[in-house]
């Protein structure tokens, strides 16, 4: 008890002197009580260690402590010191050098007092001598403990320390056991057990052990110790010291040696799984989070730059979940759940929420994929995983499903969503009252045609808004079937009756939409019970019908199906009128008798104006849509016995005579079959044949024309591309006429021209020729001898007036002898084209089926031209008719495929001045006049103007020369009178990313717009040029400085050169400066100079005979952009007469994102003039594999990042070893940045990188430091691991 209580009294004190003089600088709580010194006490006093000293001792304390210090190195003593009151007391001291802030030597010193340690020994000896009793108890313990030591998992060592050297004292069996090693096989001298440890721990096993002499303290430290009979192998152990006695200035320590070999390779694994989900996680956006499931608690953590950042903790996490703001409202039952399953189960699960971190009320989409995590017994503690955002994921994806499921112009439904919709209601409901509503909006051709298709798109639009209103009061969804029909679905409507109302309100609603033209809609109803047999086309069919029979009751009219559809009601009164469209306008017109009717149910679909007059009914009567033919026309009970309904084709007409009861009078009949809006139906044509004298005449004549008729007609009603219409109508005519040749030539008052032509099988085309009746002298000869309404005919050729013209010649040569005209006239009666027939030779002198189809071409002029014209309005623009910036971005959207481009940005200086000083209209002459400027180097069609004072021009496939041709072109002629404009532009065929190059060509444009501001004499308050006073202002204030960091070859510790850094002296964050000025297009000043500072550095050197080594500069891809910054680097280093060779130019890994143009102008120009050129930050972009393709590069700097972590990971090393094998089969120097440990070194040293730069060697120092450490001629730098 004695012997514990001396040992806790042992204290230590540590001090600080000037080595020089041994003046005790500084000295802590300890000294006091050791010495009985305070800190004012040694101020006071300017104490010395020497006037603590015992002159006996003095000698062996300045040979060993302080010479040893003073060589900077370090050495323990034992020796006696004076206290304050005077008592001598005994001390073990320790002693090492350092250098102060200050640069001055100075010594650390330890000190601990030993006196009761050396009367305990003394103690211990005599008590031994006296009580030999005591001591045979000891051995026999001694022998149990020595029995218990050598069965020990571990092994035990007693060491004995002093006298310079350590001697082994005891090991143990199990010792021995532990290290695979024979008894003896190690001598007495405890080197040879420390010398066991790896060459990279045995100094921190020696700091262990002077920490353990020094504190009297049990200490633990952990080392990788050598098999002997396997040096490739080895064991790591745990080893404790503790200080077992200390007497005569020699000290005995215990070592207790634990195998923690398995531990550690666990510990090695978990830990470099570890590290992979922090590279997983730092190198992405992802969140980890952990919830353990005893306290309820969710900790979400993002690692960032190194260190662990805590997102979200919170204790009751599902508990409070209802109250939680983290979690959008709607998901936080999917959270619950999902916690809950993988609670009770072990398993993965994988959800997407949304999540808040902010608190800013936006909530983000987010993916979470989740893994219980069970105890040895199966059960769950903990569920972990990771989250990261698919909020653009999600966007675009609910973007692509609005684009598939909605219609692109009013928003609702598009056709396929919405039947998809309703059958899947049909199928998945039961036993509801469900109503489909179809709508179709009246006379809406008539909207577009007199308002344009802005107003119909508005009306369409409109109505669909009318639509979701309705959908919205009583439940549903509606579509858009096409064109002008819609239709809505309410799956749960209560009876008829509320079907009915939901009509009423729907056609009021329509009826509101404000719109100049008259509007209404037809709307059919079909109601119906969900059951598994309902299916979508039934209650389409029945609302179809309903909407059918309502149109032929008039416009704003609304049906319910029923079963006979002659029992449909109206639901809705307004203003009477019929249903109208092309083809009634054209067989309204035919003087002889023409109704349709439906094959199976003999019901009347249409009457022209004479088949109605011949029945006694009014021309506007529509009454008899729907009842029965042989009732209205032959006034009959039952269908006609003479029908002929079971005799007609679709493919040509049967003619028949019959007389008609009602009348008296004798019609021949000419029937066929034609798809009327959709139905099978009958058209017949009656001529009236009771004049016998008409007969041969009718027969000759009426039926070929109104066969044309019909297939006119057939022609319009096919729709598609309107000059294949024109084709078909021309043929049409020419085969009425017997003609060989028919054509319509179009002209405008713009004097735009197209013809069309149509030609028999056997005859030649008359092409370009017809191109004749463009000319202005041949319209007016026409013009001149037709009739008032502006027909021609000319039976024979040579009686044609103007016998000298151009036109009576193309007649001669191309051996036409007779020709029909008639004029195409716009809705304002202005003549915009002619049909033509050269030699016709049936139906003489008739131009009847002409005129007719001459009206319908003209308002199909007129509707394409106002089409064209809105569409001009939308893709150009109104000034200057370039294409304009919607143009541009679809454009930049779509296009693909390109074997080269280059992309040219315009933009005219001073506009927002230029509009201030002369106006408005002065700027869009002015557009106007550099618009032309483009059209007279780039074609109009990659013209595009994209902002008030912007021009942008696309070239596709262009080859590099061209572009740059027509590019100096441009730039020579941009001054126009007093005003300028810059441009930037980029060509690339290599990535052809247009948005990107469009970004690159804008900063070029900037460049460019510095040197103009750069040139102006009134001053700019431009951010961009306030930045650059500012930047250049810090220069020569010295705000900016260079430090260097060096580049040693690792085989032969080697300082071979060195890279240039900037610093800042302001508090502001470097990094932020930095992206300032590349923002600010600025970073050019900062670059040139480092540049210039590095020049003046190496002249300097070379002055003060320092051997040259390579320093690299970096450069920003932005001030590469700079056409002539080679020559500027150039020129700078040829002013200093800096060999080109000892400059290295280091370009960033952006230089990626740069155009493969560029890249290749800007490495011959800098390879050119004599500079190396370096990547650095290489394999962190995937781009700078591809450069390497592209441009020669002299250096490649692997990026720290790939560095960091392969003395751990297998992967990395892999990775690295192969890129390293790449460089070296280039041809390339690889050298790897941000170096830290040995271990790093030597693997890449493995793999054959010896170049190396971090803080393995140093940190970016100040000029002078670089020079004093690393500047000295043939000196090696192994001190600086120290």
């Amino acid at each position: 008890m004695v012997m514990e209580k001396q040992f806790e009294e042992i204290i230590y004190s540590r001090y600080q002197t000037r080595i020089r003089d041994m003046k005790i600088l500084k000295v802590d709580e300890g000294f006091e009580q050791i010495l009985g010194y305070s800190a004012e006490d040694v101020e006071h006093l300017q104490l010395h260690v020497k006037d603590i000293m015992l002159d006996e001792d003095w000698e062996d304390y300045t040979k060993i402590i302080y010479a040893k210090m003073a060589s900077r190195g370090e050495a323990y003593l034992g020796h006696r010191l004076k206290k304050k009151n005077g008592e001598i007391i005994y001390v073990f001291c320790f002693g090492r050098a350092f250098q102060s802030e200050e640069g001055e030597m100075c010594g650390e010193i330890l000190i601990t007092d030993i006196t009761n340690t050396k009367k305990l020994s003394k103690q211990l000896e005599n008590l031994t001598d006296i009580n030999s009793e005591l001591n045979m108890e000891l051995a026999d313990k001694n022998r149990m403990l020595e029995s218990i030591l050598n069965n020990l998992a571990g092994g035990v060592g007693v060491f004995d320390i002093g006298n310079k050297k350590i001697t082994v004292e005891y090991i143990s069996e199990s010792f021995y056991k532990m290290f695979d090693l024979k008894k003896g096989q190690l001598g007495t001298e405890g080197n040879e057990y420390i010398n066991l440890a790896f060459e990279e721990d045995r100094k921190e096993l020696k700091r262990q052990i002077k920490e353990t002499l020094l504190s009297n303290k049990m200490t633990i430290g952990e080392y990788r110790f050598i098999n002997k009979n396997n040096p490739e192998s080895y064991y790591w152990v745990q080893v404790c010291l503790s200080l077992l006695a200390a007497r005569k200035s020699v000290f005995s320590i215990c070592a207790v040696c634990v195998d923690i070999t398995d531990k550690k390779k666990e510990e090695l694994e978990k830990s470099a799984q570890t590290e992979m989900l922090k590279l997983v996680a730092q190198g992405s956006d992802e969140l980890l989070f952990s919830y353990t499931v005893e306290d309820d608690s969710m900790h979400i953590s993002k690692y960032m730059d190194g260190t662990t950042i805590t997102v979200f903790d919170d204790k009751d996490f599902i508990a409070n979940l209802a109250q939680c703001q983290l979690i959008y409202s709607e998901d936080k039952k999917e959270v619950s759940d999902v916690l809950a399953k993988l609670t009770a189960v072990k398993d993965t699960e994988t959800v997407e929420i949304r999540v808040d971190f902010i608190g800013n009320g936006v909530y983000l989409w987010h993916r979470a994929m989740l893994v219980s995590v069970a105890d040895t017994n199966g059960v769950v503690k903990k569920i972990v995983g990771k989250l990261y955002s698919i909020h653009e994921e999600k966007l675009q994806s609910q973007e692509l499903i609005l684009r598939a499921e909605r219609d692109s112009l009013t928003g609702v439904y598009n056709h396929s969503t919405f039947v998809s919709k309703v059958s899947r209601f049909l199928a998945e409901f039961d036993e509801t009252l469900c109503a489909l509503y179809m709508i179709d909006l009246d006379d809406f051709k008539l909207v577009n045609d007199a308002l344009g298709h802005y107003a119909g798109d508005d009306l369409l639009c409109d109505t669909a808004v009318v639509l979701e209103s309705v959908v919205n009061t009583y439940g549903g969804f509606s579509g858009r079937l096409g064109g002008d029909e819609f239709s809505m679905f309410i799956p749960d409507v209560v009876d008829e009756d509320t079907a009915y109302m939901v009509a009423k309100t729907l056609n009021k609603g329509i009826r509101a939409i404000k719109c100049k033209a008259e509007h209404s809609a037809s709307i059919g109803i079909a109601v119906d019970t969900i059951s598994k047999s309902l299916k979508f086309d039934s209650l389409y069919y029945k609302a179809d019908q309903a909407l059918y029979y309502s149109k032929r009751q008039g416009k704003d009219r609304c049906m319910l199906f029923c079963e006979k559809m002659d029992e449909a009601k109206p639901v809705l009164n307004s203003k009477f009128s019929s249903y109208s469209d092309e083809e009634d306008y054209l067989l309204d017109d035919i003087s002889d008798v023409v109704y349709v009717t439906e094959m199976n149910s003999y019901k009347l679909q249409y009457m022209n104006k004479a088949a109605k007059l011949g029945v006694g009914l009014d021309e506007d009567d529509t009454s008899y849509i729907d009842k029965h033919c042989y009732k209205v026309l032959q006034g009959m009970d039952l269908p006609c016995s003479f029908c002929t309904n079971k005799l007609l084709s679709t493919e040509k007409s049967f003619i028949s005579h019959h007389k008609n009861l009602n009348n008296g009078k004798e019609y021949v009949l000419k029937d066929r079959i034609v798809n009327w809006h959709g139905r099978k139906c009958r058209m017949e044509m009656a001529v009236d044949i009771s004049d016998a004298d008409k007969v041969t005449q009718v027969l000759s004549n009426r039926y070929d024309i109104e066969d044309a008729l019909v297939s006119s007609i057939t022609q319009i009603s096919t729709g598609g591309e309107h000059s294949l219409n024109y084709s078909k109508l021309l043929e049409t005519l020419g085969e009425y006429y017997g003609a060989k040749h028919a054509c319509l030539v179009e002209c405008d008052s713009n004097k735009l021209y197209e013809y069309h032509e149509w030609k028999s099988a056997n005859s030649n085309s008359f092409g370009k020729k017809l191109e004749i009746f463009y000319k202005e002298t041949v319209r007016k000869e026409l013009q001149s001898i037709s009739s008032k309404k502006g027909a021609l005919i000319i039976n024979h050729i040579p009686d044609y007036p103007y016998k000298t013209s151009d036109l009576y010649s193309f007649f001669l040569e191309n051996r036409i002898w007779s020709m029909y005209s008639v004029p195409i006239k716009d809705n304002k009666s202005e003549i915009i084209g002619r049909i033509i027939i050269f030699n016709p030779q049936l139906h003489s002198g008739d131009l009847k089926l002409m005129n007719l189809l001459s009206l319908y071409i003209g308002n199909d002029i007129v509707s394409r031209a106002l089409a064209e014209e809105r569409n001009y309005e939308v893709t150009h623009d109104r000034i200057t008719g370039a294409y304009n910036r919607i143009c541009y971005m679809d454009y930049i959207n779509r296009r693909q495929n390109l074997e080269s481009v280059g992309i040219v940005i315009i933009d005219i200086n001073e506009v927002r001045n230029i509009f201030d000083e002369f106006g408005q209209s002065f700027v869009d002459n002015l557009m106007i006049d550099y618009y032309r400027l483009l059209d007279k180097v780039f074609p109009k069609s990659c013209i595009y103007r994209i902002g008030d004072d912007d021009f942008a021009v696309i070239c596709e496939n262009i080859s590099q020369c061209d572009f740059l041709d027509r590019v100096r072109a441009l730039k020579g002629q941009l001054k126009i009178g007093d005003f300028t404009a810059c441009i930037g532009y980029v060509w690339d065929d290599y990535e052809k990313d247009i948005k990107r190059m469009e970004n690159h060509a804008y900063d070029m444009l900037y460049m460019e717009k510095q040197k103009w501001y750069d040139q102006k004499d009134e001053h700019s308050y431009k951010w961009s040029t306030l930045t650059r006073e500012l930047v250049k202002k810090d220069i020569e204030d010295g705000m900016f400085f260079v430090y260097l960091q060096p580049k040693v070859d690792y085989s032969n510790d080697r300082c071979y050169g060195a890279e240039a850094l900037v610093r800042y002296a302001k508090p502001d964050n470097l990094a932020n400066v930095i992206d300032r000025l590349e923002k600010s297009r600025n970073i050019k000043y900062m670059d040139l100079f480092v540049l210039e500072n590095v020049c003046k550095m190496l002249i300097r050197w070379k002055k003060e005979g320092y051997n040259l080594i390579p320093v690299s500069c970096n450069f920003s891809r932005i001030s590469l952009l700079e056409e002539d910054m080679p020559e500027r680097i150039n020129a700078i280093v040829e002013s200093y007469g800096v060999p080109k060779d000892m400059i290295e130019i280091e370009i960033t890994e952006s230089v990626g994102e740069m155009e493969h143009e560029m890249v290749t102008r800007i490495a011959n120009k800098l390879h050119t003039a004599g500079f190396r050129i370096a990547m650095d930050d290489f394999g962190t972009k995937y781009s700078n594999v591809s450069i390497l393709s592209s441009m020669k590069f002299d250096v490649i700097k692997l990026d720290r990042s790939m560095v960091y972590n392969i003395d751990k990971n297998i992967a990395s090393r892999t990775i690295l070893r192969h890129l390293v094998e790449m460089c070296t089969d280039l041809g390339v120097e690889c050298i790897a940045e941000g170096v830290e440990t040995k271990e790093q070194a030597e693997y890449l040293k493995e793999m054959g990188c010896n170049h190396i730069q971090g803080y393995l060697y140093s940190k970016p120092v100040n000029i002078e430091s670089f020079e004093q450490v690393y500047m000295k001629r043939d000196e090696k730098i192994k001190n600086s691991l120290q």
